[in-house]
């Protein structure tokens, strides 16, 4: 089971009943202020989905779909992104680590 809280006050956001997000279609999502650090999100489709000030440290996107996805604020320290579709997807005030391959 994936369980999301909010990164700041603990509150559960979602519940999945599955182990991991290989090919989850979350189109839209709202992930606002969520703790995300060290998923595995592969495959995906997030197209549109708001990651606004959520904590990212150390995860993975794998050949998703991150189009016109919102990351204003959003904590992507250590994040890996391989092979996604990132048209659109805005990075405002976001704090990227750009590593070397």
């Amino acid at each position: 089971m994936i369980v999301i809280k909010n990164r700041h006050t603990g509150a559960v956001m979602y519940q999945f009943s599955r182990e991991n997000f290989d090919n989850a279609h979350l189109w839209g999502a709202n992930f606002t202020e969520a703790d995300l650090s060290n998923m595995v999100l592969s495959e995906c489709n997030l197209g549109s989905a708001r990651f606004i000030g959520a904590d990212l440290r150390g995860a993975v996107f794998s050949n998703s779909n991150l189009s016109y996805a919102d990351f204003t604020d959003a904590d992507l320290a250590g994040v890996q992104i391989r092979w996604c579709n990132l048209t659109g997807t805005n990075f405002g005030g976001a704090c990227l680590t750009v590593v070397g391959q």
